[in-house]
């Protein structure tokens, strides 16, 4: 499959390749034949090599957007448990099919795992990007604090690792109203920042001003700005007073320079939150 092949050389480079040509084998799919099912949990990561899927939501038969050759599919799914919606065969479709046990051992591997995470990371914003969002009925019952030890996208990490980041983030108390961000801004290197949410609740709304989602202790919100430097596409606003663990590219950097191993879990642990996310705002759509 020279077109996957050359595709993936150039996003993991040669080494990390041939390490998942290794852990992954071709599957085939016929015209129309459904691959991945809402709720139904997926066995794995696919790679598509060959033809193109299309993405629908249970309620629809219109996709949502095509997937082509060098694409992810199944990576929420894969992250969360659990198929967000139904994927089907646009024609002829080869991939490559990477199990869910050869996926976690490649995204701890010291060589694969680095450039996987940052390929799901990449995929997690730019679908974040593209999924339209719905009104959400703001209704919430407080949740208690988390510590930032205690946070969940630092549960890849051991304990001395959390104690690392600990010293390195930057720990914030604002009153309600405080903006974190405001959607169509420019994400830039100097204010590519993401919060983990400690206490307190922050709502996030989209350009047409309706909320969509509402941060909880325990959720992070600001993070596909880590991954590039579009626009932003929410307006995050502390609905209560909060506490917050500020992350930015050079904390991200620093944590790499002591220990890489830790960088990897973090990132690892910001996929999984992204994933989550994703999965939430399609599941509104549904």
């Amino acid at each position: 499959m020279p077109t996957l092949g050359a595709h993936l050389g150039r996003r993991l480079g040669d080494e990390a390749r041939e390490l998942l040509l290794s852990q992954t084998d071709a599957v085939d799919f016929a015209h129309g034949e459904q691959v991945i099912w809402k709720g139904k949990p997926v066995d794995g990561l696919l790679w598509i090599a060959e033809g193109s899927l299309h993405v629908v939501l249970p309620e629809h038969r219109t996709p949502l957007s095509p997937l082509a050759i060098g694409e992810l599919v199944g990576c929420t799914g894969a992250m969360t448990g659990g198929g967000t919606t139904n994927v089907y065969a646009l024609g002829e479709v080869r991939c490559l099919f990477l199990s869910l046990s050869a996926l976690e051992k490649s995204l701890r591997d010291p060589v694969l795992g680095p450039v996987l995470v940052e390929l799901l990371l990449e995929h997690f914003a730019q679908r974040l990007r593209s999924v339209p969002t719905t009104a959400l009925a703001v209704d919430t019952t407080p949740e208690p604090g988390v510590t930032l030890a205690g946070h969940p996208a630092l549960a890849e990490l051991d304990a001395g690792r959390r104690e690392l980041l600990t010293r390195l983030a930057v720990v914030e108390k604002h009153e309600a109203g405080h903006r974190f961000t405001r959607a169509g801004d420019q994400a830039t290197a100097g204010s590519s920042h993401g919060w983990l949410l400690l206490a307190g609740e922050v709502e996030e709304d989209e350009r047409d001003g309706h909320v969509h989602r509402v941060a909880q202790p325990g959720d992070g919100f600001g993070f596909v700005a880590l991954v590039d430097d579009g626009p932003r596409e929410s307006t995050c606003t502390a609905r209560t007073p909060v506490t917050v663990a500020t992350l930015d590219r050079s904390v991200l950097r620093e944590l790499h320079h002591h220990a890489p191993d830790a960088d990897l879990a973090l990132r690892l642990g910001l996929t999984r939150m992204l994933a989550r996310d994703l999965a939430d705002r399609l599941e509104l759509l549904a």
